[in-house]
């Protein structure tokens, strides 16, 4: 019995962690095309290594003819299980890993490539365009839970307010300026280093939905760097899912 014990928590912390697929069940690759013959690819799984390897599998796959690496990252997600042994409710820690980054190829790309769509983008400091990212590694990187960053990715464009309230409560403080109101929430898990988002309003039309880092905890940097948010150019990093076609 102990043995079958040990073997249950064992399957539950290692998991079926196939890297060479799409992305699915917290592990696999995501490909987006951030302009001509240039690309950034995200590997979730488990092991480090594994996920490296992958991720150089893939930019060699996109890039027959060579790649020149921008940047390479990695990001960690620690994750609760919970499952019954005996009758009992047990629970451990799993941590899951994203390594990502972004290259540009020496060529020609493989145009046989299939590539991933998202409805987010992010900026990095001293990146002045907005790239694309995946609800996966917002969560990853910021103190948030997926659930959270997939609720604000599925949130209609002509939501209105009380569609963000009865999933995130009464917004925390509200900022009006020239016909644009934004509504703030905190999000996350740590109670000592919330992220928050704030929904951009313009009259009664949701126009995007901004994720900021805990470090970033004024308001009004919505209004002093509104510009920021139109062209990625920050000093911070951010995330931003825009809403076109909005009838107000």
């Amino acid at each position: 019995m102990k043995l079958k014990i040990i073997l249950i928590a064992f399957t539950i912390l290692t998991g079926c962690q196939n890297v060479n697929r799409p992305y699915k069940g917290n592990s696999g690759y995501l490909i987006y095309q951030t302009k001509e013959n240039q690309f950034q690819v995200e590997v979730h799984g488990m092991d480090k290594i594994e996920t490296s390897k992958m991720w150089e599998m893939k930019a060699a796959e996109i890039c027959p003819t060579g790649k020149e690496t921008i940047y390479t990252n990695v990001g960690h997600k620690n994750e609760e299980i919970k499952y019954v042994v005996n009758g009992m409710q047990q629970s451990t820690q799993k941590q899951y890993l994203v390594f990502y980054g972004e290259f540009k190829c020496n060529g020609t790309a493989n145009k046989n490539i299939a590539i991933d769509n998202t409805a987010w983008q992010k900026s990095e400091s001293q990146i002045s365009k907005l790239k694309p990212v995946s609800s996966y590694l917002i969560s990853t990187t910021l103190n948030a839970t997926p659930r959270e960053i997939l609720i604000l990715e599925h949130i209609q464009k002509n939501s209105p307010l009380e569609t963000f309230t009865k999933k995130f409560g009464k917004p925390r403080r509200s900022i009006k300026e020239n016909g644009t109101t934004y509504h703030e929430w905190p999000i996350g898990e740590d109670l000592w280093l919330l992220s928050h988002f704030y929904a951009e309003y313009e009259g009664s039309c949701l126009k995007q939905i901004i994720i900021l880092p805990p470090a970033i905890l004024s308001p009004t940097i919505l209004l002093n760097l509104k510009i920021t948010f139109d062209d990625g150019a920050a000093n911070f990093n951010f995330y931003v899912r825009k809403i076109d076609n909005c009838i107000s």
